[in-house]
């Protein structure tokens, strides 16, 4: 495995990758995507049965959540950097 040995190294190739993300993300349409996608998401996460798989239908939970945060952060910071 290779390791850098300075973390400044690596930070003007990761600004890169953050920039040409944010461009892929912003010009394509992924956030309407993956809105759609949270939509269906849900309705086979409430198909889950909590009461024989808890675990389960708290992990699916816990992960929707967590896309519709993101979705909804991704959402914010389009809107901010258009102002």
């Amino acid at each position: 495995m290779y390791r850098i040995s300075e973390p400044a190294a690596c930070c003007p190739f990761s600004r890169l990758v953050s920039v040409v993300y944010e461009q892929q993300y912003v010009h394509s349409s992924l956030c309407s995507i993956l809105l759609e996608l949270t939509l269906g998401l849900s309705a086979q996460i409430k198909k889950i049965d909590r009461k024989k798989f808890p675990e389960l239908r708290l992990r699916a939970d816990g992960a929707l959540e967590n896309l519709v945060a993101f979705v909804q952060y991704r959402k914010d910071l389009v809107k901010n950097s258009r102002k």
